[in-house]
């Protein structure tokens, strides 16, 4: 539902930011940070620009640049061939 309600806002407001926390999801599930990059990626993808994050957390930045240079966020993936190197 969340990924929908991304999806549907961004559709109607295109000129809104888009936030919110992307470990809510995950409580009380085994390996938690599967979850989170799940759906930190599809809420890239669909629209949203600002997530709640543990930057630190393994895997949560290199997902951040990929879901971005899939959805056309990131000009000749740029962000993602300086970061990724």
């Amino acid at each position: 539902m969340v990924v929908d309600a991304i999806a549907k806002i961004h559709a109607t407001w295109p000129d809104v930011h888009i936030g919110g926390g992307c470990s809510n999801i995950s409580f009380g599930l085994p390996k938690r940070r599967l979850i989170n990059l799940a759906l930190l990626t599809q809420a890239i993808y669909h629209g949203m620009d600002t997530g709640l994050v543990d930057p630190c957390a393994e895997g949560v930045v290199a997902t951040i640049l990929a879901a971005e240079a899939v959805a056309g966020k990131d000009d000749f993936c740029m962000n993602y061939v300086m970061n990724m190197k």
